[in-house]
């Protein structure tokens, strides 16, 4: 799918999280997901940490509240 596990995070957050409703509670099922994903696609975990600086949980919630709060200013 993509070159390296930072591509794929940034595709798979643009597809996942930033294309969809989310709210702050969805972040374990959106891990979930995402680790499957990105097994699937031959991507693991270690490369995902690494790809967002070591913190793939904390990404993962930065890019759900973002979102979140997206959705909120726009209603």
């Amino acid at each position: 799918m993509n070159d390296s596990p930072k591509e794929f995070l940034a595709a798979w957050r643009e597809s996942f999280i930033d294309q969809q409703t989310v709210e702050p509670d969805d972040l374990d099922a959106l891990m979930a997901e995402l680790l499957e994903d990105a097994d699937e696609d031959g991507v693991s975990r270690e490369e995902l940490d690494k790809a967002a600086h070591g913190d793939l949980r904390g990404y993962l919630a930065t890019a759900v509240r973002a979102r979140s709060r997206e959705l909120h200013a726009a209603e």
